[in-house]
């Protein structure tokens, strides 16, 4: 076998099984590196680093992911770089949250990692993401709250979003659901035989079930009740609107959904809040961390832990002890003359 010679790009000698005839690879092209990069990732990452990609496109220039594939590969190791420094600064200049910005800047590392695995390059983008300190407030806004926001949803006009809307609610709270989650629900991922759900958890490769409680099981059934579909691959949730009707609702209109109700009834909330509600209630109620950890799917149990403390307030209790050990309080001592010196 005659080695290939880097001008070949991938000649390699005939196959003496088949005596086939010598195959070319010719180099690879942008769209082959995009593919490599989509192949990478889950469909719910793929969608939101699409439009991070997009971004990306602008702030060089270029209309197209293709354009900037090509771009970057010309700018090499420190000028990319350098494109991820300027991009995250730039976005923490017009006040987008660290999430954000770590968002954005993970999609341009992964299309430079896809890149690199696939060869054309042989460099990374070294910028790390901006630290953030985990859940600031995990205990969310509270049963009565919950109840409220219910309540909004079932006065709602249209008997078919009410339906749709309970639906996506109670899986967010009663069964802890991510927005991501619910929005890449297929009618096929429902088993109502057994009144579970297969569901593709955050960082994980494959659907796991998850046993829904019968409220659950009540607003789903109410919701597919007006959502008729032969195929197993339809979205669960979709708009209903005259516009966008049958077109699956994504996370960012799950979002928008959620806090439209909120407004509705008088009460700031988001769907990671009904989450951080329902493992919160959770804990309340007694259960056992190690069966709240199965409820929310954490993988890394300190997390859960960090609900926890926020929950009960460790720290604070902690401090009124050390506060209390004070009382009574001593006397004010007097006044001792100062041992300073003067300057007449």
């Amino acid at each position: 076998m005659s080695n290939p010679t880097p001008e070949s790009h991938g000649l390699f000698a005939e196959d003496v099984t088949t005596n086939q005839a010598p195959l070319i690879l010719a180099p690879l092209r942008p769209a082959e590196v995009l593919e490599a990069w989509a192949a990478r990732l889950k469909p719910t990452s793929l969608r939101a680093y699409g439009a991070d990609l997009a971004w990306w496109a602008s702030r060089v220039g270029v209309g197209s992911a293709g354009e900037l594939v090509r771009l970057l590969i010309g700018f090499g190791a420190g000028r990319t770089n350098l494109l991820a420094l300027r991009g995250v600064a730039a976005l923490r200049d017009a006040g987008r949250s660290p999430a954000t910005c770590n968002r954005r800047l993970s999609a341009l590392k992964s299309l430079v990692a896809a890149a690199r695995l696939v060869g054309v390059i042989a460099w990374t983008v070294e910028v790390k993401a901006i630290k953030v300190t985990p859940l600031r407030d995990s205990r969310g806004p509270g049963l009565a709250a919950v109840k409220r926001l219910f309540a909004a949803a079932d006065r709602q006009l249209d008997p078919v979003r009410g339906a749709r809307d309970i639906a996506i609610l109670t899986l967010l709270y009663s069964n802890a659901l991510r927005v991501s989650e619910v929005a890449g629900l297929s009618l096929g991922d429902y088993v109502p035989a057994d009144g579970r759900l297969w569901v593709l958890g955050k960082a994980r490769n494959e659907p796991e079930l998850v046993s829904l409680p019968k409220q659950s099981l009540e607003a789903l059934e109410q919701w597919l009740a007006h959502r008729r579909s032969a195929s197993a691959t339809a979205p669960m949730f979709i708009a209903v609107d005259r516009v966008h009707h049958g077109h699956r609702l994504t996370a960012r209109s799950m979002h928008r959904l959620v806090t439209r109700i909120g407004r509705e009834a008088g009460i700031a909330v988001w769907p990671h809040a009904l989450r951080h509600s329902a493992i919160t209630t959770a804990l309340d109620q007694g259960a056992d961390l190690r069966h709240v950890a199965r409820f929310s799917r954490h993988l890394d149990m300190n997390v859960l832990m960090r609900y926890d403390d926020n929950r009960s307030d460790l720290g604070g209790v902690v401090a009124q002890r050390v506060a209390d050990a004070m009382n009574p309080l001593p006397e004010p001592l007097a006044e001792a003359p100062s041992s300073r010196p003067t300057i007449d």
